[in-house]
This record gives structure tokens, C-alpha cells and sequence, in this order.
């Protein structure tokens, strides 16, 4: 008797990575995983997302397959415009509903009533490789924005985090716990945006959880948020991660694009030492974080909406200097958007 394997297609290998997907999902209440309830996302559901990064696709998604009432969750201090138009409403809270009664914070986008905010924080998101370090560079040396990365602050200031354990993440990811440390430490204790109309954060927020510990810090700094995303197609983003390189020698964030010599593009324009590529652009890790980045958008574009958070969006399709101009339109229409909000508040 003879075993015949067979190997399935691209169109069943996607189905059943789609099926995969939609069982394990991983929960925005309590961040674990719907299907095993370990902390999400499980390795089921990181496997699944290597098929779609293998074929360059992304999954479907599901609208409200994270919501907190999937796991028992309630919906409290729902707010309604009282005197003012929809997007002044305050966003909504959770609480467990299967735990006792507590109190929860509510996220706000800008600073307290009669304060005049004095910066504006523009977000700048969107899919790994898609360009927004590149985009943040080239405002920042233009505009003279100071720029706050979370990677490189935590780098620069290991104290911060002391007393947290190692991140679990997969990924790398840090916890909201100790993001919440770094934000307060940075904008509110360190008064990081002092004297600065605006102040650019380099591929910050990645989650919704993220974007309301930003705009809790920006009511406390007096200041305001708004939301910068990159957008491309999937060819525009892995071509642009096939030529990504960094310097490991000279730069003081490694995940940082360096720029090459003019003579020997693979070569540091600083060090000459020969350029590598990123770790995480390796095509596993990048289908992952990928996959990651598409789940979580949805939820980030969701509660900017409810915060009156102001959120523009530019075509990272075009040439990168076409991309940088359109972006410093958009981050200086952004800053008037969210001053005049704040001057309404």
C-alpha cells in the first residue's frame, strides 16, 4: 500500500490560516487568546500568520471579534454629546462585568477644561516597512520636531522600567504597564514637549491600549494627540523592506534606516561599515508583525474616532520624496485641526 501525499494550494493554504485566525483571537478586553485563554496572540494564530506573509496577503478581518462582550464584558460611562456635536463625545470605558464593580478611567484626547493646549503629539502609524521612520527623519530635519521613539527611550533610560519583569511578548513588545511608565516619565515628569508645537512619535501607538495611555498623558502634559497614518499596497511595502538596511556600528537605534555612502550604497554614509538588514525584516517576522499591525488598526482608528482624536491618512504608494511632502502637509494641517478642537474644549 502506497501514501500518497498531497500538498494543498495557495487559495486552501490561506483558507484554513483564515479559520485559524478567526478561532484564536486574541481578546481587547482581557488579551488572551478566545480559543486556548492563554496570553494572545498564541503560537496557533502566530503560525497562521506566516501563510499570509508567505504569499504576501493579508487576512480577513472580522469586525467585532475582539469586543469586549465576547468574553463578558460591559460597556460603561458611555457618553453622549450633551452640548456639542458627536465627535466632542467622551470615548467608553470597560469594565469586567464578571468582577465587582470598579472604577475606570476614561481616556481623554487633550488637556483639561480651560487649559490652552500648547503641542500637538502626531502619531505617526502604520504597517512595518511602509515607511514612517524615513517620514519622521525627514519632518523632523526639516520642521526641527523633536521625535520621541519608545524603543530608543527605553534604551537610553533602563531605569524606567525597573521593577517590571522581561517583556513576554513574542514579538518584543513591551506592556501597557511599562508604557504607561515611560509616557509619564517622558511628557509629564520630564516635560519632554516644553516649548515645542509639535512632537512627532515614531511608529507610536501600536494598539489601541497604547493610544489611551497617550491620550490620558496628554491631558495631564496639556497637550493634545492626532493621528498621522501611512498607508500602502503590499508590493510598496515589501519592496521597500527588500532594501531596507541599517548600520550596527554607528547608529544609536539599530532598527533605524541608515543611510548609505554615496559611493557604495552598501556601505554606512558615517562608519563605512558594510549595512545589514534589519532583524525583524526577516519574512517570518515581518508576516507576523504585519498580521499584528492589520488587527490592530481597526481598534486604533476606532477609539480616535470616539476620543476626537483628529486622524488623517497619506498614500505611502508614491516615490519617498513624494511621500515626505505629503506627510508635512499633513502633520501641519493636523496640528491646526487639534489646536482649534482643543480651543472648543
Amino acid at each position: 500500500m502506497t501514501t500518497k501525499t498531497i500538498y494543498a494550494g495557495e487559495p486552501d493554504q490561506m483558507a484554513i490560516a483564515q479559520e485559524v485566525l478567526d478561532e484564536h483571537v486574541t481578546s481587547s478586553a482581557t488579551g488572551l487568546c478566545l480559543k486556548y485563554g492563554v496570553r494572545g496572540p498564541c503560537y496557533r494564530r502566530e503560525t497562521a500568520t506566516v501563510v499570509f506573509s508567505r504569499f504576501l496577503r493579508l487576512p480577513r478581518l472580522t469586525p467585532g471579534l475582539t469586543w469586549p462582550q465576547l468574553v463578558g464584558a460591559r460597556r460603561v460611562n458611555v457618553c453622549r454629546p450633551v452640548d456639542g456635536p458627536p465627535h466632542m463625545s467622551r470615548p467608553i470605558t470597560i469594565a469586567d462585568s464578571r468582577s465587582a464593580p470598579r472604577t475606570a478611567r476614561e481616556p481623554r484626547s487633550g488637556p483639561v477644561m480651560g487649559q490652552a493646549p500648547t503641542t500637538v503629539l502626531v502619531a505617526v502609524i502604520g504597517p512595518p516597512g511602509v515607511g514612517k521612520s524615513t517620514v519622521v527623519a525627514a519632518l523632523a530635519s526639516a520642521e526641527g520636531m523633536p521625535v520621541f521613539r519608545l524603543r530608543e527611550t527605553i534604551r537610553a533610560r533602563p531605569e524606567l522600567l525597573a521593577g517590571l519583569g522581561p517583556s513576554t511578548d513574542p514579538l518584543g513588545w513591551v506592556s501597557l504597564e511599562a508604557v504607561r511608565w515611560v509616557l509619564d516619565a517622558t511628557f509629564v515628569r520630564g516635560r519632554f514637549t516644553f516649548g515645542a508645537a509639535t512632537v512627532l512619535l515614531d511608529n507610536f501607538p501600536g494598539t489601541a491600549g497604547q493610544l489611551d495611555l497617550l491620550a490620558q498623558t496628554a491631558q495631564a502634559a496639556a497637550a493634545r494627540v492626532a493621528l498621522l497614518e501611512l498607508r500602502a499596497d503590499m508590493a510598496t511595502i515589501v519592496g521597500r523592506v527588500e532594501q531596507r538596511r541599517v548600520c550596527l556600528v554607528c547608529g544609536p537605534d539599530p532598527h533605524a534606516p541608515a543611510v548609505a555612502a554615496a559611493d557604495d550604497a552598501r556601505r554606512c554614509g558615517s562608519c563605512r561599515m558594510v549595512l545589514a538588514r534589519r532583524d525583524t525584516d526577516v519574512p517570518r517576522l515581518h508576516g507576523l508583525r504585519l498580521a499584528r499591525y492589520a488587527a490592530n488598526q481597526p481598534e486604533i482608528a476606532e477609539l480616535a474616532a470616539e476620543c476626537g482624536i483628529a486622524h488623517l491618512s497619506v498614500n505611502a504608494d508614491a516615490t519617498m520624496s513624494e511621500v515626505c511632502q505629503a506627510a508635512h502637509h499633513a502633520v501641519h494641517r493636523l496640528t491646526a485641526l487639534a489646536k482649534h478642537e482643543g480651543s472648543r474644549s
